[in-house]
């Protein structure tokens, strides 16, 4: 994920069925400024619903936030 690439809701369940079995993986959230509600539930329901054990959730830096930003103004390929 920390290639500035943007992932759709089925590529991220792939590659959490992927990483989650190797040791030590932890998935770190980092919802946006323009983040919904609804778009922070989605991701914590994939991590139970792949049983993803260990994540976290924190805001991200003004760089992560400005490359998010760059993100959203582009499709999913």
């Amino acid at each position: 994920m920390k290639n500035g690439r943007k992932y759709s809701y089925e590529e991220l369940g792939l590659c959490l069925r992927t990483k989650k079995s190797r040791s030590g993986f932890l998935a770190v959230l980092k919802p946006g400024e323009k983040c919904s509600y609804k778009s922070t539930v989605d991701m914590l329901d994939l991590m139970t619903l792949h049983k993803v054990r260990n994540y976290k959730m924190e805001s991200p830096t003004k760089e992560e936030q400005t490359l998010i930003d760059e993100l959203l103004e582009t499709k999913v390929e």
